[in-house]
């Protein structure tokens, strides 16, 4: 297998740069560090994480987006101003590994990866895994993780009912949207675990509920639950308890289509989103004021293509972001990871 040079790319913004000199091109860019790679390989779907003094990142490599070699999960570690160093591979027989993601649980940090069975491109089953972060670069083995499968559904894909999109830890319970629309199965719910293992649906969302997709929960300083879904427009909403019963609420709606990938973390009074906008095809970050509900578009990454999918990381004045993109192996049909780190106040916040 011939063998290359994975460039994980980090562009530094200039101090003095206001938002408006901000470029989506590739000036500034330059080689933080090297991993090796396979010229006839993909590299999607990361996640991005700062911990106890370290960085992870990680994602998915196959030879395509979808129905082609089985995905395994590659994860990289670095202390600070040094290269990054591949810890874990996680690999499992038959299954397609996709979207893994970071979750903390106050001082404990997990990887959670979705797995999908496939015969040719007929979808068989979904499964779902946890890893738990031991300590210094070690990360322990693949366990199941479930959902209640309480749906009345009549698909044929075996395995858990919905596809667990992204697990948010919040006082000792985890959260995550599931969503599948699978031939007889149009599943999107909150489901909740006290274990990070096994989760039971919420039937939070109603069946005439018209947006579905991928899903992002985050939690603010106040324990107000926000999500952003993926859908035509990128879905804003927070969940309300009234009369002591939880429902979802939209506030809004961002006029971008296909968020693919869609993340958010908060910043002051505001939401900070990423995403694939699925008709510039391009890596984009807005900007959502909570406090008047505007909102607005800072930044397109350097992307095409394929691409999206980011992890957000804020450290020091800084926004971290890794993303996935074809841009520059666009003939090839393949894509490479990115890391690009922007100042705060670079953008105006």
């Amino acid at each position: 297998m011939k063998k290359k040079i994975l460039l994980i790319l980090f562009i530094i913004s200039a101090i003095s740069c206001s938002s408006q000199d901000i470029s989506s091109d590739n000036k500034g860019v330059k080689v933080n560090s090297l991993v090796p790679y396979d010229d006839n390989a993909s590299y999607n779907f990361t996640d991005l994480v700062y911990f106890k003094k370290r960085w992870f990142l990680i994602f998915r490599e196959s030879d395509s987006h979808a129905y082609g070699k089985d995905g395994i999960i590659n994860l990289y570690t670095r202390l600070d101003n040094e290269n990054w160093t591949l810890v874990k591979t996680f690999q499992v027989d038959g299954i397609d590994l996709r979207d893994p993601k970071f979750s903390v649980n106050g001082n404990q940090l997990m990887v959670y990866i979705h797995g999908s069975k496939y015969n040719n491109e007929e979808l068989l089953s979904f499964s779902d895994y946890r890893s738990v972060y031991l300590d210094g670069t070690y990360f322990g083995e693949l366990e199941n993780v479930h959902l209640d499968n309480l749906k009345k559904i009549t698909s044929k894909v075996t395995g858990n009912e919905a596809w667990p999109w992204r697990i948010t830890w919040y006082k000792e319970r985890a959260y995550s949207f599931g969503y599948t629309f699978t031939a007889g199965s149009s599943v999107f719910d909150m489901y909740e675990s006290t274990d990070g293992l096994d989760f039971k649906g919420t039937n939070l969302i109603e069946n005439t509920f018209p947006f579905r997709g991928e899903t992002t929960i985050r939690v603010d300083d106040k324990g107000q639950f926000y999500a952003i879904i993926r859908s035509r427009d990128l879905i804003l909403g927070k969940i309300v308890n009234e009369a002591n019963k939880k429902s979802f609420q939209i506030i809004n709606k961002i006029p971008v289509l296909s968020l693919g990938g869609p993340n958010f973390i908060f910043y002051k009074n505001k939401m900070l989103i990423t995403g694939r906008d699925s008709e510039a095809m391009k890596v984009v970050l807005y900007s959502y004021d909570l406090d008047d509900n505007t909102y607005k578009k800072l930044f397109v990454y350097p992307s095409g293509g394929d691409c999206g999918y980011a992890g957000m990381v804020i450290k020091d004045g800084e926004l971290w972001v890794s993303y996935y993109s074809s841009h520059d192996r666009y003939k090839a049909k393949h894509s490479d990871v990115y890391i690009q780190n922007i100042k705060l106040s670079a953008l105006g916040l």
